[in-house]
């Protein structure tokens, strides 16, 4: 098991003061450790084991200060790192010939489309420790590769079995990747606006300062998928905290943004290019010039004009280098008490963010909603 996640369910188990686990908050708690604590490590590193964790709990018992904590989760997100690292290198150093990389890209015409058949180099993070974003790029810059982060994070059986099929070139079977959208008939006719959802429509309403919400497509399995079930809108920290509300999420968490593969130098210092989460150190001052000063670290994702051609016109047309984004997921507080599973396949919940204001616009397919006045 992981060490962060096991460290967590200590801290959840003995009820320390802090806010609830979630995996971005995690990250940033583990960058704000001051150093690094000797005397838990072992007990850390038995968590990759299956080892006891009563140590574990009763160091945590004794220590468990806010600084403290943010020590310990920067030794456990040490102690994970440094063990994946040390397990991967034997293969990285044998070096294969870099073999064709498969997954599934859902898109409103092609819901159940195979990607792959290109040779790519690199690695392929999957499982749940691909949405560690403080790992996947250690092991980018420990070994010099791009790391891809699979798309279906959750499911390594998924990702390996697509593997599986890409090099044997086996029939491709197909996967379910959740409800077609559907709800549209809930609202009457007047109350919302309806135009085409051309990428410059849709950088107007940006332009305007508003947020947008984009839902094409079924859901993919995972909740990585940006362009598919996502938030939008410029740069500027009232656009972050409308967000932050919107989500339920804590200021402190990492804001994600989204920006198009030539353009991402001029956001990150780091030179990211994942259509997938990267995290990158700062901002360049011209990116962090609309967002808080406080603001240090956030989670990139690329788009490039193959990869999602519609999205990556949004991201042309605006006048920024790139985009706030973030996932609709349950933890939208317009839909959080109407679903009880992370994704969300129905227009019908998200509907409900559009008309009680709390989204000023909403992308469906090839349609783009906004209220009827707007």
């Amino acid at each position: 098991m992981s060490p962060v996640l096991r460290l967590t369910g200590v801290m959840a188990r003995l009820g320390v003061d802090i806010d609830p686990p979630d995996w971005d908050l995690l990250m940033h708690w583990a960058t704000q450790g001051q150093h690094i604590v000797p005397e838990i490590m072992p007990l850390l590193s038995q968590c990759l084991h299956g080892g006891p964790t009563k140590d574990l709990i009763r160091w945590v018992r004794h220590h468990n200060s806010k600084a403290h904590i943010l020590n310990y989760l920067r030794s456990a997100q040490t102690v994970l790192i440094d063990a994946v690292i040390s397990w991967m290198a034997p293969f990285i150093e044998f070096r294969p010939e870099p073999v064709a990389a498969c997954g599934q890209c859902p898109t409103p015409r092609h819901p159940n489309c195979p990607l792959g058949g290109q040779p790519i180099e690199g690695i392929v993070l999957s499982g749940g420790i691909a949405l560690n974003t403080l790992l996947a790029t250690a092991v980018r810059r420990h070994f010099g590769l791009p790391v891809h982060v699979a798309p279906l994070p959750g499911d390594t059986g998924a990702s390996v079995g697509a593997l599986f099929h890409g090099i044997r070139e086996l029939p491709w079977p197909g996967m379910g990747l959740g409800a077609k959208l559907q709800g549209l008939e809930v609202l009457s006719a007047d109350m919302l606006h309806k135009a085409p959802a051309h990428p410059l429509n849709v950088a107007n309403q940006l332009r305007t300062g508003r947020l947008v919400g984009v839902l094409r497509g079924p859901q993919p399995l995972g909740f990585q998928g940006l362009g598919l079930r996502s938030y939008l809108a410029l740069p500027s920290e009232g656009a972050l905290q409308h967000m932050f509300r919107l989500e339920c999420r804590p200021p402190a968490t990492f804001p994600m943004i989204l920006t198009s593969d030539d353009a991402v130098t001029e956001v990150v210092h780091d030179d990211v290019r994942s259509p997938f989460a990267s995290f990158a150190s700062y901002l360049t001052p011209r990116a962090q010039a609309p967002l808080p000063t406080s603001l240090r670290n956030v989670t990139v994702f690329t788009v490039s004009n193959a990869s999602d051609p519609w999205l990556f016109a949004v991201l042309q047309a605006v006048p920024a280098s790139y985009l706030l984004t973030g996932p609709i997921t349950t933890r939208c507080k317009a839909i959080k008490a109407r679903c009880h599973i992370a994704p969300v396949n129905s227009v019908r919940d998200v509907l409900t963010a559009l008309t009680s204001g709390d989204l000023d616009a909403l992308v469906i397919d090839e349609s783009l909603y906004t209220h009827s006045a707007g």
